[in-house]
């Protein structure tokens, strides 16, 4: 007799272990463990379940331990999809504008600290179980990723003409967003903190501080996509995880001041990302997408009340004086969108010599 299980079933079966009989070559025995690594991983499981092209026969060790036959018909393929943004400020070793600015003097020193970083964990995603992985450059002009330099495996967006900004890219099909190389929020004590732009002074959505972590993951969970890993000094992680308790994190600094930190050996930073990166994948499925409860309400102080009224040039915001404006929406897409709209009307109206 023949025991067929759910994919859920074998999930809930404890440690995996499959044996798959070779036609073509007769009695031939393939042994996959799969723990630790994939111990309760929804993704993991269906992609090696996926594997088998041919009908195979599978024992699961456990305590209702049973013989099941596979067929490939029941072993669709099970696309696990990780997002990954990554941006430079609040990548291990970078503190100054003149490592986060291209054409500075030590901007590609800081890019390829930015591109290790984006590589460890593309490197954990895939570990983790993701069948795609889709790297979305995040900084400046968002062309410091070089495609050559990134793993092969995975996508690469680049450019700064974006909807999404940090998160082009992103849509419901995705298992999980994780944030690389992230800064604290404007106004924080964090390395290069500021959100999106220097003339913001503050920004808050509903009780959560307003970086751009924060805002990412209101973007993200919209579309009900978990933020599942946070990387940066003890700042920015600790922003993301006031609005995603459950995230992984890796703390790749401490910072000082605005422009000094006291960086974690360099070794220790890849592999803690590649590890949290493959725990962050494997988790993604008991982890909740951030939403704020509506209506949400995100307030921007900017530097100059002048800068303030052109962000409300359309008066469809609150202007609140002397220099905020409040944005009020009834999800998190609106509320980003507006957000976005805002401050880029906000930038018309600075000077470059006086702010």
């Amino acid at each position: 007799m023949v025991h067929c299980w759910s994919q859920e079933q074998i999930r809930r079966a404890g440690s995996l272990r499959f044996r798959k009989a070779d036609s073509a070559r007769g009695v031939r025995i393939h042994d996959l463990s799969l723990e630790p690594l994939f111990t309760q991983t929804s993704c993991a499981v269906d992609c090696i379940l996926a594997s088998f092209s041919r009908e195979s026969r599978v024992h699961i060790a456990g305590p209702r331990a049973k013989s099941i036959l596979i067929h490939p018909r029941q072993t669709r393929p099970m696309v696990c999809r990780a997002f990954i943004s990554v941006d430079m400020e609040g990548v291990n070793g970078v503190v100054s504008p003149d490592q986060a600015t291209p054409g500075r003097r030590n901007y590609e020193f800081a890019r390829r600290l930015m591109i290790r970083e984006a590589n460890a964990a593309v490197r954990g995603a895939y570990r983790g179980g993701a069948t795609e992985v889709l790297v979305n450059d995040s900084h400046d002009g968002m062309l410091n990723l070089k495609r050559e330099d990134i793993d092969g495996r995975a996508e690469l967006i680049s450019g700064s003409h974006k909807k999404y900004s940090m998160m082009e890219g992103l849509d419901d099909s995705f298992s999980c967003a994780m944030f690389v190389g992230y800064h604290s929020m404007a106004s924080g004590w964090g390395v290069l903190s500021h959100t999106m732009s220097g003339h913001l002074s503050k920004v808050r959505v509903n009780n959560y501080p307003g970086s751009e972590g924060v805002l990412n993951a209101m973007l993200a969970g919209s579309m009900n996509v978990p933020v599942t890993l946070v990387c940066g000094d003890e700042l920015a992680v600790g922003e993301v995880l006031e609005a995603c308790p459950a995230a992984r994190k890796v703390i790749v600094k401490n910072s000082i001041d605005r422009f000094a930190a006291r960086n974690s050996a360099l070794a220790e930073v890849e592999n803690k990302i590649e590890e949290e990166a493959a725990l962050a994948v494997s988790g993604a499925k008991n982890t909740e997408p951030f939403r704020p409860r509506p209506p949400i309400e995100v307030e921007i102080e900017f530097s100059q009340p002048s800068i303030a009224r052109r962000a409300n040039l359309s008066g469809l915001l609150e202007f609140r004086p002397p220099s905020s404006v409040i944005i009020r929406a009834d999800n998190g897409h609106d509320a980003w969108v507006a957000f976005r709209g805002a401050i880029s009307l906000a930038a018309t109206a600075r000077d470059p010599d006086y702010g």
